[in-house]
């Protein structure tokens, strides 16, 4: 176990010096615990994936509350980078927003950032159906991002990576795209 955790680290180190770029620290966060592990192993690998080849940030983070603040405040404060995109969801407020840094604007509109929310996550759904939401709004945000500057995102286990070009990712394909992740890292978990 420590010789193939070792091995890992030592790739990924490798990897991110050759190719002069770093990864994000910690571009999913969810304080309230409505994505699941595997989820959120996902998402980072798609928001990862994005840093590596354009050095975009896309970062979702899911807190309980906002306090007095208003969630536009927060997430213009929360947002650090002007070439990045924040997915800020309050569940007890019932609140969510997407934050555009000033470097993305033309890629990703205050519209459709409106409509991505709209779709998957302002409509009403139990608290267990929220943590699907948040993660079909991450992978939406990220579709539009690749798609605009022609990378193809990798969903799958190191053994063998399946290039996926993120069509469409409402209905029937986001289910068939998160299903295939979450396969992939469930079987992985297990093995």
């Amino acid at each position: 176990m420590w010789t193939k955790w070792i091995c890992n680290t030592l790739l990924s180190l490798s990897l991110v010096l050759n190719l002069g770029v770093g990864v994000i620290a910690q571009s999913v966060i969810d304080t309230v615990g409505v994505i699941s592990p595997q989820e959120k192993a996902l998402m980072e690998s798609v928001s990862d994936q994005l840093y590596r080849a354009v050095t975009i940030q896309l970062e979702t983070r899911v807190v309980l509350t906002t306090g007095d603040q208003s969630i536009s405040d927060l997430a213009k404060r929360s947002l650090d980078t002007s070439k990045g995109v924040l997915l800020l969801v309050a569940v007890e407020d019932g609140q969510s927003h997407i934050q555009i840094g000033t470097g993305l604007a033309t890629v990703v509109p205050d519209e459709e950032a409106t409509g991505v929310l709209d779709q998957y996550i302002r409509r009403p759904m139990r608290f267990s159906e929220q943590g699907t939401g948040i993660v079909a709004a991450h992978m939406d945000l990220a579709q539009r991002l690749a798609a605009v500057h022609d990378i193809n995102l990798q969903v799958g286990d190191d053994s063998g990576f399946e290039s996926v070009r993120l069509v469409n990712c409402a209905g029937a394909g986001l289910i068939l795209l998160m299903a295939l992740g979450l396969g992939v890292l469930i079987r992985r978990n297990t093995l």
